[in-house]
């Protein structure tokens, strides 16, 4: 695990790879543990049986957010790269099912949950790398150096992947988007490249998801160093800068969270009933019988939940009620 050798020397991307490779050996327990991702919501519930919703999990999040991070550490060749990566990876590790969908619900604190969920893994973790990953999970913009770039890495993505997600994959028309959006982002729908880009991969994902989603993470790659590119200054990460909660004002509090989520997370994913009809009513359950339900929980999928609570009766509804609404949403423009 030592590789303080490489810090403050020009990262290429082939050391930056060989580290990453690394990693594997170094935490074999936690990427185990990480497969569960596939299975836990990301934009979108995973559930059901329509193929497409597999590019939606947050295991792919989590892989575009590495990609960034690995590109980031050119950049700043002073962050330790092992550190950096152990957190792009795993900052996402202890999510519930459905994430924030049941966890705003509950009031599941994933930061001070982190600890002990890492206490039940097999591997040895250092206390640096859990306070670091702590960092990244409260959003903190002032902590280490690695914890810096992999929260700009995640923000980014965050800001890119949402809106480009609901144009190409749910229908929404571009012009939902406000004017001031549009320009930091880089969205301009009165460009034809861009009209292009949308029509291209709304194809694309009726017709290939597999391809949808290498072909998102390049674009969503572009739009996301771009836009790191025009922020940063002065060899200091964006997220230093005086301006960025300005800018994560309007692109997260007015924008994501007022536009953006009330379609994924609700009109799709019907978040606020899984969490009343399936989450409560299991975790009810599993203290009923003396379980710790936390623990539980973060074994399982999203699929896996809504299983369980099926099979016991938790809920007289067939599964297929809480299956994504995967329709044309044209009309979710106009949502305040």
């Amino acid at each position: 695990m030592e590789i303080n050798g490489t810090i403050g020397k020009n990262m290429d991307i082939k050391t930056i790879t060989k580290i990453d490779n690394s990693l594997r050996g170094d935490f074999p327990d936690l990427f185990h543990k990480l497969e569960r991702q596939k299975g836990i919501t990301g934009f979108i519930s995973i559930l059901g049986d329509d193929y497409r919703v597999k590019t939606f999990c947050r295991y792919n999040h989590i892989l575009r957010v590495v990609n960034l991070t690995k590109w980031l550490l050119t950049m700043f060749p002073k962050r330790d790269p092992h550190k950096s990566l152990f957190i792009a990876y795993f900052h996402d590790i202890n999510r519930l099912p459905f994430a924030h969908n049941v966890e705003k619900i509950i009031q599941f604190n994933q930061s001070n949950n982190i600890h002990k969920y890492l206490q039940l893994c097999k591997d040895h973790i250092p206390d640096d790398y859990i306070a670091d990953l702590q960092s990244v999970i409260e959003k903190k913009t002032h902590s280490s150096p690695e914890s810096q770039i992999v929260y700009a890495a995640d923000a980014t993505e965050g800001f890119i992947e949402d809106p480009l997600f609901a144009i190409t994959t749910l229908g929404v028309s571009a012009d939902f988007l406000p004017q001031i959006v549009s320009n930091y982002l880089g969205f301009d729908n009165d460009r034809e490249e861009f009209q292009y880009l949308v029509t291209y991969l709304s194809k694309l994902y009726t017709d290939n998801p597999d391809i949808f989603t290498i072909e998102f993470g390049d674009i969503v790659f572009k739009y996301a160093s771009t836009f790191i590119n025009k922020f940063n200054q002065n060899e200091k990460l964006f997220i230093e800068m005086p301006e960025f909660p300005e800018i994560r004002t309007a692109l997260k509090d007015n924008f994501l969270q007022k536009l953006v989520f009330p379609i994924n997370n609700e009109i799709v994913s019907q978040g606020k009933r899984i969490a009343k009809e399936i989450a409560i009513p299991f975790i009810e359950y599993l203290i009923d019988k003396n379980y710790d339900p936390i623990t539980m929980l973060m074994e399982m999928t999203d699929q896996e939940l809504l299983n369980q609570a099926v099979q016991l009766g938790l809920t007289p509804y067939h599964q297929k009620e809480y299956w994504p609404k995967l329709v044309s949403l044209t009309t979710c423009a106009s949502i305040p």
